[in-house]
């Protein structure tokens, strides 16, 4: 059967907090739309005191839930979660305390594009990103290199140095592993990343039973690649706010492009093509939105000495 989603950061305390609000409570259900599976997207309501209040909102003030940028764009109550979610990163509570404060001028992969829509035409979201890793001709992780990212990146950067100078860096050093690996967990990994073993954070995406044999697959979340490692390489960190930060890497797709898939005829060149461009290389990236698997769409520029923006090559 399909494995169960493990808990996350401040699980326990979420749904501890949601119990009190509505359990055993009449609610009112405010269904907008659904999604292309069936399930209904919408609000729940609940008294608290003579006033109606919305559960969901609730539980961003208290940063026991975050906003997710592809699926608020369905609700009337975008700008409210977007609003309170910022101000419970001003506080830093719950989930968003080892939060960095995004420096003015800096542009996350939503940018202005979370939320509700502001109607009308307006500039495209543009930023400086690393490719980190390529899926295929079409599909990439690249990271923001904005002030704000890189400084979260050396927040994540020196707390996994002190988990390998606790536990070492070595599999015999890691623990008894992961004992019950679950599909989405969140764990710690061993890479080698040529200067030697060092932990990442990960996250594990399926777990492959063959023989006597269990392996896992995982994906590094803050560089996007992925690698099927045994148990033993991984450990679930003691400390759970060393994934306060949300991935660093983002996965995206090329807007307004149909590329072949790998399997496909000229899909491995073009993959090939699509390395040999961009990758390990800061480029320009504009934003177009979200695709329905939730991927940013973007456009690549080359970033070439001795040209003008306008004269950027897109990839």
């Amino acid at each position: 059967g399909r494995a169960a989603t493990p808990e996350q950061p401040f699980a326990k305390e979420s749904t501890v907090y949601t119990r009190s609000l509505v359990l055993q409570r009449e609610v009112t259900i405010e269904i907008e739309t659904m999604d292309k599976g069936g399930t209904a997207i919408g609000q729940c309501f609940f008294k608290r005191g003579s006033e109606n209040e919305n559960l969901s909102v609730a539980l961003v003030q208290q940063g026991l839930a975050y906003v997710n940028d592809y699926t608020v764009k369905f609700t009337n109550c975008g700008d409210e979660l977007i609003r309170e979610q910022k101000e419970a990163q001003r506080k830093r509570v719950h989930m968003w305390e080892s939060y960095v404060e995004p420096k003015e001028g800096d542009a996350g992969f939503g940018g202005a594009s979370n939320g509700a829509s502001s109607g009308g035409s307006r500039k495209l979201d543009s930023m400086t990103v690393s490719v980190s890793e390529i899926v295929n001709g079409k599909v990439f992780f690249a990271q923001n290199q904005s002030a704000s990212t890189t400084a979260q990146l050396e927040t994540i950067d020196k707390a996994l140095a002190k988990v390998g100078s606790e536990c070492g860096t070595s599999t015999s050093a890691s623990g008894n592993g992961v004992l019950e690996p679950k599909r989405n967990m969140n764990c710690l990994a061993l890479f080698d990343d040529g200067t030697g073993m060092k932990w990442f954070r990960a996250k594990i995406l399926m777990v492959i039973r063959e023989k006597n044999e269990e392996l896992l697959r995982i994906r590094y979340v803050d560089f996007g690649n992925e690698e099927t490692v045994k148990s033993e390489r991984l450990r679930i960190p003691a400390d759970d706010s060393i994934f306060s930060n949300p991935p660093i890497a983002q996965e995206c797709e090329l807007a307004f492009v149909k590329v072949p898939s790998l399997d496909k005829e000229y899909g491995n060149e073009a993959a090939i093509c699509l390395n040999d461009l961009v990758f390990g290389k800061k480029v320009t990236a504009t934003m177009h939105g979200k695709s329905d698997e939730g991927r940013a769409l973007v456009s690549l520029f080359l970033q070439e000495e001795g040209k003008s923006d306008e004269e950027q090559a897109n990839v």
